[in-house]
């Protein structure tokens, strides 16, 4: 019985520093919060430079006729 509770025992140790490390690595709600406003960042900055782009002759033209 008490080669039983010693095994135990160190099963315990070893889950108890297997919490500690996911503890230490996983991501909080500040960390989740970061991470979801620069994806909408990237995608509606990409969303309007794709639309810029095609126009970008047509405004440079504009952009000419309003300097002459």
């Amino acid at each position: 019985m008490q080669q039983r509770v010693r095994e135990l025992e160190k099963n315990i140790q070893s889950v108890q520093a297997d919490i500690a490390v996911i503890k230490s690595n996983y991501a909080t709600k500040e960390d989740v919060s970061n991470a979801k406003n620069s994806i909408i960042l990237w995608v509606v900055s990409a969303v309007v430079f794709a639309q810029l782009i095609p126009a970008l002759p047509a405004i440079i033209n504009a952009l000419k006729g309003i300097l002459s």
